[in-house]
């Protein structure tokens, strides 16, 4: 229903989910901003789970909290 793009800026990376379908169209949009790509992808999908009802807050948050603790820090 979604088809993630990713796109690098400076040193993040943001992932947008736009809506293939009416229905997809209609949800709030999704985006997220990491340090890797992987990340920012991985926190597009927790959101769409989320609001799908898939996982619950305290599971989004925990992949939240490590997508954010596990990317790697911009050198100096």
């Amino acid at each position: 229903d979604f088809e993630l793009h990713t796109r690098q800026l400076g040193d993040e990376w943001i992932c947008i989910a736009y809506g293939k379908t009416k229905y997809a169209r209609q949800l709030d949009s999704m985006s997220a901003r990491a340090s890797t790509e992987e990340d920012a992808t991985r926190l597009v999908v927790a959101q769409y789970n989320y609001k799908a009802g898939h996982i619950s807050n305290a599971e989004y948050l925990e992949i939240f909290l490590h997508c954010h603790s596990t990317s790697p820090k911009p050198a100096d």
